[in-house]
């Protein structure tokens, strides 16, 4: 069996019955497997050309069914200048 098959078979399988689905930017066969999902608002062109601090959503129940985008806040900066050195 070709495995890459088999993966792309689980694969679809798995977000098909997610309940919701979150991506940031990702390589371009990432998206190509992801593309699926979030269509038709967003290509595989979109989530490989995400900018920093973005996600695209696609979600059940009372999110709705229609993919979206997601603006996130970098991390708190809490860093201890005296443990770098």
């Amino acid at each position: 069996m070709d495995v890459d098959l088999h993966f792309d078979t689980d694969l679809g399988a798995v977000l098909g019955t997610a309940g919701t689905v979150a991506c940031l930017r990702v390589g371009a066969q990432d998206a190509e497997m992801l593309a699926p999902v979030m269509r038709p608002v967003f290509s595989a062109r979109d989530l490989i050309s995400l900018p920093n601090f973005r996600a695209c959503i696609r979600s059940f129940g009372k999110l709705g069914f229609t993919p979206f985008s997601l603006e996130l806040q970098p991390a708190a900066d809490r860093s201890d200048p005296g443990l770098a050195a």
